[in-house]
């Protein structure tokens, strides 16, 4: 269970190592959307990502450990070059497992940051490979399950509260789910999460929407699961979007949106 203590503790021991990106105002969106939207721009990180923010958190707070016997990670993306940065800052010998199919251009900046990279056959393989190696003794940092990882991907959230105080709802991108579990719904009347799959998918479904998608909308009910120190939320009204397009395939299944619509967004 991650608590706020967790976050606040998190901001404190990386701070000097991950930047404090800017919470932006996007007028564009806003005005197509009739909403005040804000967007968390997380790309002004080394490496171009929140994950950053967790990899630094785990090793820091493991530093003798990751010193002495290395740090192993399993990525194909963004979490392999944000230990690989994050060893190289802290002077910890680093290894990257990840999949044959993992594009060029990630390999070629998880190796420029410091890490060695090795290639298996698939995912599974590679988190296999993982507990080897950290049976051996290294520091295994994973992608999202990890608490600490997940409290320092949730200081981002501490950040939209200073940035935007009265944001009512914050928007986050899910993948394996650690930077939607260290930023939980806490935002005063409410945090709602849009289900998408990846930022790729976030981009897919705006613009579709916009260009005249096809919706078929239930209502349900939705209580966020909730740490027992952050402040106590009702459950939250949404609605239930199914996407009907002919581009279907290229889609998620389903889409969760606030009902009624609320008055400011942030997209993390």
């Amino acid at each position: 269970m991650i608590s706020l203590l967790d976050v606040q503790q998190a901001r404190e021991r990386i701070s000097q190592y991950v930047k404090r990106t800017p919470t932006a105002h996007s007028r564009t969106i806003s005005e197509m959307l009739g909403v005040n939207v804000y967007l968390k721009l997380e790309l002004f990180q080394t490496t171009g990502a929140f994950k950053v923010r967790g990899a630094f958190n785990k090793i820091l707070s493991e530093l003798q450990h990751a010193r002495r016997s290395g740090v192993v990670a399993v990525s194909g993306g963004n979490h392999a070059q944000a230990v690989a940065y994050a060893g190289r800052v802290l002077g910890c010998r680093t290894v990257v497992l990840t999949h044959r199919s993992t594009p060029r251009n990630y390999l070629d900046a998880t190796r420029g940051y410091g890490a060695e990279v090795i290639q298996l056959e698939d995912i599974s393989e590679a988190f296999a490979k993982a507990h080897d190696y950290e049976e051996q003794g290294m520091l295994f940092v994973h992608p999202f399950d990890d608490p600490l990882v997940m409290a320092g991907q949730g200081t981002l959230g501490l950040e939209i509260l200073e940035d935007v105080p009265g944001v009512t709802d914050v928007f986050v991108s899910i993948g394996g789910g650690g930077l939607m579990r260290g930023v939980p719904p806490h935002t005063g009347r409410g945090g709602w999460t849009w289900y998408t799959g990846s930022a790729g998918w976030m981009y897919r479904l705006i613009t579709e929407s916009l260009l005249g998608l096809r919706l078929e909308v239930d209502k349900l009910r939705f209580a966020p699961c909730l740490p027992p120190d952050w402040p106590s939320l009702p459950a939250i009204r949404l609605k239930f979007v199914r996407l009907q397009s002919q581009r279907r395939s290229a889609l998620p299944p389903f889409l969760l949106v606030p009902w009624p619509w609320p008055k400011s967004i942030c997209s993390a």
